[in-house]
């Protein structure tokens, strides 16, 4: 382990839980010193499925067409996070021959959104209650991304953040924040429903018999309570906490 590395997990030791900033920040900074332009952090329940939050700093245009071009159902990433083996590599613009449409789109998508490499590393096993998924990406190729014993660096960071960032819950006003233990009206979920078929506001409030004001505040009351800023985040919450 060199010196730069050993300084830089003493100074995430030292600001960890401190006054300054929130856990959350210190996460985003220390990935971004070692060399990610972007940072995912998933906790996961007991059940195969089951997907307890999600915080990530990646650009809200990506969220918004991963979101509607439903890139979740055949995101690798996802698809492993059960496996034996912990530790995950994605390679954007590299593919074999034999994957579908989706795959491809998502994998060039990748890409295209300035996510050159993603590496993945699960902790915590067994009995343990809750597991967490963190994912680095960066701008930089695999090879160049994971040189020069930066494998066992992202590990161990890696290991490092997902004790220390909390459930949303304990982070009153933290942002980047995806909770599924969020309760919704019936009548939010509806609109919930209707909006992620693509249904403009107007269109909603046809099909519910309400007016479209009332719509809108159905739509800002569950941004809220969810801690989204956009409709796009709100469907991928909504999404995550199984309402969809």
């Amino acid at each position: 382990m060199d010196i730069e590395f050993q300084h830089l997990l003493i100074d995430a030791l030292d600001r960890f839980n401190g006054e300054d900033q929130s856990n959350w920040d210190v996460a985003v900074e220390l990935a971004q010193r070692l060399g990610a332009n972007a940072l995912n952090v998933v906790s996961l329940g007991r059940g195969a499925d089951e997907v307890n939050w999600l915080r990530s700093n990646m650009s809200e245009d990506w969220l918004e067409q991963y979101m509607q071009r439903e890139f979740y159902s055949v995101d690798p990433l996802l698809q492993k996070r059960n496996q034996t083996a912990n530790t995950t590599v994605i390679r954007a613009g590299v593919l074999g021959r034999d994957v579908s449409h989706d795959e491809r789109d998502l994998n060039f998508g990748i890409r295209d959104a300035n996510y050159e490499s993603m590496f993945s590393s699960v902790y915590g096993y067994g009995g343990v209650r809750e597991r967490k998924m963190v994912v680095f990406s960066s701008e930089f190729g695999a090879d160049e991304h994971l040189s020069a014993g930066h494998v066992d660096k992202f590990r161990i960071l890696g290991a490092m953040i997902a004790s220390h960032v909390a459930p949303p819950a304990a982070e009153k006003n933290a942002k980047d924040v995806w909770d599924r233990n969020v309760a919704l009206s019936r009548r939010e979920r509806d609109v919930l429903l209707l909006l992620s078929e693509g249904h403009r506001n107007d269109i909603i409030a046809f099909k519910l018999g309400i007016a479209e004001v009332t719509v809108r505040k159905h739509i800002e009351n569950t941004r809220k309570k969810m801690r989204c800023t956009t409709r796009e985040q709100v469907l991928v919450q909504a999404l995550l906490m199984g309402y969809l």
